[in-house]
């Protein structure tokens, strides 16, 4: 991001600084500002691609209003407007030529919501959206109007094309479908949807044209997020598809938070109790092989002591890292408080489970671990064990037994039941 370029474009040299050092202050990004029509034709000239998005005001001395629009949308470059006209005429002129937002001068403040926006627009392209309708050209239409917002969009002509299409893709954001198609229509995949995922994992948006009664409510009743008519104006189609976005990503951060331990940002032994057992239930079901380790950091205490909890805590990060970057994504890895980790690895053999953990042994002896200008050294005490029934807590109190075994034949060991 601390490549891409904003264009500027304010006739007031006052504001033009201020916004030039808000956007790279907090964003890191770079900013080339015009003062007139002229000064943005000269640099949209030159490698117009080097701008990421344009923020213009429309009443510049040497241009009819608008005119600025049409040079940089002409550009291909993504235009956001801030005018002190507020003016529903002009708002709905500009958002027709193709602008992607538009703000008041007077209301904005100290301009950190244009801030905002930028940065927003910077993330879009993690969202990826699924649009379904079976016109084509309607398709088409909001497939441009999310591009221009740098949305990852995808489309389907129905509601069975759609639901194959988030099977292959299970990282569709959002999905915004119409009420009436054929085979599957919007009610019957609106309630499929939810039959696979909760409104906090795949947003649901309602579209109809129809003047049929109750429509909207069916829609919410049935598990969409929210609703649109058609026709709607693009500013509001634009700010409905951004709220609910962010209220996605805001059940997104806080079931992150629930589940992530704060310091080390492993999962928490909470995480760890809500999906372990039935992976373990599922291994043993199909007869594969599943092990539990339980890991603990030597000496910990003296760590405390010598370095303070400061560097206990950079102890702890480092280790986590470690032990994270050791393991696959079908392996489970918590922190169970204190210095103490639990990892149930996803279907594999002893020997190779063994091998990993004394490579990870190994990597934690020979570390050095930076605190200041001091270095922290530390080893792993590791009790490893076949999972053999689908008594998570009885498995978990085996391996750590074997980690006692390691701890007091030694230390700096991996232990494994005979």
């Amino acid at each position: 991001m601390a490549q891409e370029c904003v264009l500027i474009v304010e006739p007031s040299r006052t504001l033009a600084t201020l916004l030039e050092r808000s956007i790279h202050g907090k964003l890191g990004m770079l900013t080339e500002t015009a003062y007139t029509y002229k000064d943005a034709a000269d640099l949209l000239s030159v490698a117009p691609d080097r701008f990421y998005v344009a923020l213009v005001d429309v009443d510049l001395s040497d241009a009819d209003q608008g005119d600025v629009v049409d040079l940089v949308t002409g550009h291909g470059v993504p235009c956001m407007v801030l005018t002190h006209q507020e003016n529903k005429g002009l708002r709905r002129k500009l958002f027709s030529r193709n602008i992607i937002d538009y703000w008041i001068k007077e209301y904005s403040g100290n301009y950190e919501y244009v801030v905002q926006a930028i940065e927003q627009l910077t993330r879009n392209h993690e969202h990826k959206v699924l649009i379904v309708d079976d016109s084509r050209g309607f398709r088409r239409l909001v497939s441009l109007l999310l591009s221009r917002k740098r949305y990852d969009v995808l489309e389907a002509d129905h509601g069975g094309d759609a639901l194959n299409i988030l099977a292959k893709h299970p990282d569709i954001r959002l999905v915004i479908t119409d009420y009436e198609m054929p085979e599957v229509n919007g009610f019957e995949l609106t309630h499929r949807i939810r039959m696979l995922y909760d409104k906090s994992r795949v947003g649901v948006i309602g579209l109809s044209s129809s003047e049929e009664d109750g429509i909207s409510a069916r829609f919410l009743k049935i598990g969409a997020n929210d609703f649109l008519k058609k026709p709607f104006e693009v500013e509001e189609f634009y700010c409905r598809i951004s709220q609910n976005l962010e209220m996605l990503d805001l059940f997104h951060q806080i079931k992150t938070a629930s589940n992530t331990d704060f310091l080390t940002q492993l999962f928490n032994r909470k995480y760890f109790f809500e999906v372990a057992p039935a992976m373990l239930k599922r291994a043993l079901y199909a007869e594969q092989t599943m092990a539990v380790a339980m890991i603990d950091i030597d000496f910990f205490k003296k760590i405390n002591d010598v370095y303070g909890h400061d560097g206990g805590d950079v102890a702890l990060v480092e280790t986590a890292q470690r032990i994270k970057a050791k393991f696959r994504p079908q392996d489970v890895v918590a922190r169970f408080g204190g210095e103490e980790f639990c990892v149930l690895f996803g279907p594999i053999e002893m020997a190779s489970a063994k091998r990993k953990l004394e490579e990870l042994c190994e990597e934690m002896r020979t570390l050095d671990i930076p605190f200041r200008n001091k270095t922290i050294r530390l080893t792993l005490s590791v009790g490893l064990r076949l999972a053999v029934s689908e008594d998570l807590d009885q498995e978990i109190s085996l391996a750590d037994k074997l980690l006692y075994d390691a701890k007091h034949s030694g230390r700096d060991q991996v232990i494994v039941s005979s």
